[in-house]
């Protein structure tokens, strides 16, 4: 029985004792009647501190069971951190709510490996005021919370727009290139947080121009004439294929190095669990040249291929291998960025700033040919106009009625956002009771 009814049922036998004795007073039922008026004031007001008590709790409780569960998903803990993680979490939101955390139990969290669930239960008694007459000096408020984990790998490939109009300006930022700098190391510190020991989550970086820095890989791959370290698209049947190259299915070599403006300074990363690379190299990024980000996209998808592997350091569990498409626990995105129309293709003769037409058809061939693969893109037209805009939304993946996988974006506020959304999607949470 609630207290409210408690209370009730104790007035009903009041009132009916004085009904019955007819020597009663007037100023006895008045007061009978105050005390009433006082008593429904005061359960109004515990009521009250009850409801936003548990409301409190259960934001904490919510808030630490995501955290927990990120941490996990992300690599960060391992499941046998996440039960003092999750304490850690609970106590530290109970606090930012206003709740003493001393006066909070936990009961011990519960890791199900199986479902890869991490479930919590909290309760805190809380002290009454004038409910206390009735009965009740303190009442138990108790919350609890469910949440999955995903301990999948996670390989992300990043084509990242590198060129001349990176450097203009843009609403909330010095420049759409200082944009971009925020945008993605906050992406990158959300997915791979810093100091993450696992190498479940790993990012590669594939800044682009004209051309694709390749860097010291160059002696492992196959080009054509002569390069620096800069290349460009290859021209022949495999040329949308995620093969390595060979001698008969080179890459068209790029002559000039990193001081022509069409040979990005910035040279690709394989991908890595390394924060620090992974953040420093983005700070390092500089805008010059014209756009061919066939070729970058491209990169992306030989960084996602295992087919490269022999290109890369380490392997997958050390280094920056790519899992083979049938592991059916990893999970391969690519994120692809652009800030303008796709308008150069070289390995024709065409001169930097020609070729939009080969440029777009090479981009949309490369983005079937990686989502037949069972590769999930997200893509990201920064204020680029309408044909970077159509390109993008063909080389998407499709939207889901839970998944956005195109986003436009005209100012660095909005180029957060979608990088921020694209890093929530790729590690979903969800509360799941």
């Amino acid at each position: 029985m609630s207290v409210i009814s408690n209370w009730n049922t104790s007035l009903k036998q009041t009132i009916s004792r004085f009904k019955k004795d007819e020597r009663g007073q007037f100023a006895i039922m008045f007061s009978v009647a105050s005390i009433a008026i006082v008593l429904s004031a005061g359960v109004a007001v515990d009521a009250a501190r009850l409801y936003a008590a548990k409301s409190k709790l259960d934001q904490a409780v919510d808030a630490a069971i995501l955290a927990t569960t990120r941490d996990l998903t992300t690599g960060k803990i391992a499941t046998a951190d996440a039960k003092q993680a999750v304490t850690d979490f609970l106590m530290a939101n109970i606090d930012a709510n206003g709740i003493t955390g001393s006066n909070v139990e936990i009961n011990e969290p519960v890791i199900d490996k199986v479902n890869k669930t991490v479930a919590v239960e909290a309760h805190l008694m809380l002290p009454m005021t004038l409910t206390a007459i009735a009965g009740h000096n303190e009442l138990k408020v108790a919350s609890n919370a469910k949440a999955q984990y995903n301990d999948e790998r996670i390989e992300i490939a990043m084509a990242l727009d590198v060129t001349g109009s990176m450097g203009s300006p843009i609403a909330g930022a010095a420049s759409k290139m200082a944009a971009l700098k925020i945008a993605a190391s906050d992406a990158i510190n959300s997915l791979i947080p810093a100091g993450t020991t696992s190498n479940r989550v790993r990012i590669g970086l594939v800044p682009y121009s004209a051309t694709v820095n390749v860097g010291s890989y160059l002696s492992a791959i196959n080009y054509t004439g002569t390069s620096m370290g800069c290349v460009a698209e290859r021209t022949t049947s495999k040329r949308y294929s995620n093969d390595k190259t060979t001698y008969g299915h080179p890459v068209f070599g790029f002559a000039s190095g990193p001081s022509n403006g069409n040979c990005p300074s910035a040279k690709i990363e394989p991908m890595t669990n390394n924060n620090a690379a992974l953040t420093a190299k983005i700070a390092s990024l500089t805008p010059n040249g014209y756009t061919a980000g066939h070729v970058g996209i491209a990169w992306a998808q030989y960084m996602l291929s295992s087919k490269w592997n022999a290109v890369w350091p380490g392997d997958s569990n050390t280094g920056s291998d790519a899992a083979p498409a049938s592991d059916t626990k990893t999970r391969k995105f690519a994120i692809i960025m652009t800030d303008g129309q796709f308008n150069t293709f070289l390995s024709d003769g065409s001169s930097a700033g020609s070729g939009a037409a080969n440029s777009n058809l090479y981009a949309k061939n490369l983005c079937k040919n990686m989502k037949d693969g069972n590769i999930k893109i997200f893509t990201i037209n920064f204020a680029g106009g309408a044909s970077a805009e159509d390109l993008m939304k063909k080389c998407a993946s499709p939207n889901t009625p839970t998944e956005q996988f195109f986003f436009n974006a005209d100012n660095g506020a909005e180029l957060k956002a979608a990088f921020d959304a694209i890093a929530k999607s790729i590690t979903t949470l969800k509360l799941i009771g």
